[in-house]
């Protein structure tokens, strides 16, 4: 496989962390619009770093403390947009069906990605290591198909706003939803919204009607140009590593 094109900020913030002595992987979204041709619109790293080791890691840099209980900071290159650095985790019971309870961190990616709501969405990539990918998400982008890791129930009790956003990336993609992910979806969206607080609205783009659900909602667009993804801007140089 190819290597990823990436903003020389991540590259560096991958090479910096890794020279640390610590595991670093690109994960979600960009990971998935990388392998299907799209310019990912922002980077989201994994790493076997607490956040005060990112912080020693890569001194010098500004930081956010955005999520410091679930070991996020949000590194603020000079170069490129921010880059939100999480550490490898696994989480406790959802008692807010949209936040964990608690987290444990842990050393294995696989873990991390294990606690993923779609197999397209649980892959990671390292410039040294190669694709992770446990739940054989990039099978499942080659066939178009939108399918849960693990048990779909599960993973909709744990966030019932898993179910919008695989509602949102099914319209935006052309995605069938696998069906047992869209059984799940219709019997969980009934019960499962009246504790969920919602995200800030973000408007949709819907060229597809999802597949396997009995309607979908018609949203305007977001980032897509007369049905065409518009590349994101990069101030950062970009290389393939």
């Amino acid at each position: 496989m190819r290597g990823f094109l990436l903003p020389d900020c991540v590259h560096l913030a991958l090479a910096r962390l890794e020279a640390a002595g610590h595991s670093a992987y690109l994960v979600g979204g960009s990971v998935r619009d990388t392998l299907m041709g799209r310019r990912p619109h922002d980077f989201d790293l994994c790493t076997s770093a607490t956040p005060n080791q990112v912080k020693l890691a890569l001194a010098g840099e500004r930081f956010l403390d955005t999520g410091l209980r679930h070991g996020t900071v949000t590194l603020l290159p000079q170069d490129g947009g921010p880059i939100e650095i999480t550490t490898s985790r696994v989480e406790s019971s959802y008692s807010d069906a949209r936040h964990p309870d608690g987290v444990r961190f842990v050393q294995d990616i696989r873990f991390d990605l294990s606690r993923r709501d779609f197999t397209v969405n649980a892959m990671a990539y390292s410039p040294t290591r190669g694709l992770v990918d446990p739940f054989d998400g990039r099978r499942d982008l080659r066939a178009g198909l939108l399918r849960c890791v693990g048990v779909p129930a599960k993973r909709f009790d744990e966030d019932a706003l898993r179910i919008l956003r695989g509602l949102r990336l099914a319209a935006e993609t052309g995605f069938s939803i696998e069906a047992d992910t869209a059984a799940a979806m219709r019997r969980k969206s009934r019960t499962r919204f009246q504790r969920a607080q919602p995200p800030p609205a973000r408007p949709l783009y819907r060229p597809y009607p999802p597949a396997g659900t009995r309607r979908s909602v018609q949203c305007p667009a977001r980032n897509r140009t007369n049905g065409r993804f518009r590349p994101a801007k990069l101030s950062s140089p970009l290389r393939r590593v």
